[in-house]
């Protein structure tokens, strides 16, 4: 049986980790994220439909790859899959000004996450993380602050956000990078240098640094940087003192 006397314990934790989550944080960092969230979809939107990847990916292949249980979902026509990419592009246009925020994402990330299920064979880890981040954003107030929806609606407008949207973002990107170092710890990445060898190989091309690629020593180093980076820059970014730097790391190791 439970000891009665640790009930109001019990209650007083789970009021305080309330209060903690409730705690209002500034909201500019949230609606920033919205509005850079919004613009890279547009973007990689547009970009398939600029760069012919809609007809690649989408209307050429005779056959379409399932994801187990989900074979059910339809492939989309070929007008259906162009038409979707421009509203994909629209509605990531959408999210990044503000206007008609909750609808906007909601679908949104049914869209985006219908295009990812067509095909096993265009996954990618990042469009993984777009569905997921769309999901969560659709249950944030992230266009109370810097949108056409709280310029239209001034009430709408607020100055602080939650606490709990923010460790809620982080955590997610936490996950993603946690992961991706785990997924490094292989023989064939850290022994090998493998595929990182093959890769920066065949971009001996490219200006200034291109004549080096070639060097097993430099494959060597990315591959253990890349290890490294991925597992430990959660710690230091979570660390008030080693954050500064780490987020010229985090931006400098993407660039």
């Amino acid at each position: 049986m439970t000891d009665p006397s640790l009930a109001p314990s019990m209650r007083q934790r789970a009021s305080r980790l309330r209060d903690r989550l409730s705690q209002p944080r500034d909201i500019a960092a949230l609606a920033l994220f919205r509005v850079a969230f919004g613009a890279i979809v547009t973007i990689s939107a547009l970009r398939f439909l600029c760069f012919g990847w809609v007809d690649q990916l989408y209307v050429m292949p005779r056959f379409h790859f399932k994801y187990w249980a989900l074979s059910w979902i339809p492939s989309p026509s070929p007008e259906v899959a162009w038409a979707l990419f421009v509203v994909l592009a629209v509605l990531g246009a959408l999210v990044a000004v503000g206007f008609l925020y909750r609808p906007a994402v909601a679908l949104l990330f049914v869209v985006f996450t219908y295009l990812q299920l067509v095909d096993v064979a265009t996954y990618l880890n990042h469009y993984y993380l777009v569905s997921l981040l769309a999901l969560l954003l659709s249950f944030m107030p992230a266009h109370r602050w810097l949108s056409v929806d709280a310029r239209l609606r001034p009430a709408l407008r607020a100055e602080t956000a939650p606490a709990w949207v923010y460790l809620l973002l982080r955590a997610q990107v936490a996950v993603v990078y946690v992961n991706a170092g785990l997924a490094k710890a292989t023989t064939d990445w850290l022994l090998h240098a493998q595929p990182l060898d093959i890769w920066l190989s065949a971009r001996t091309s490219l200006p200034l640094i291109g004549p080096f690629l070639d060097a097993p020593v430099v494959a060597y180093a990315a591959s253990w940087a890349g290890f490294l980076f991925d597992t430990t820059i959660v710690l230091w970014l979570s660390w008030r003192r080693t954050r500064p730097a780490a987020y010229v790391a985090v931006l400098g190791f993407h660039t």
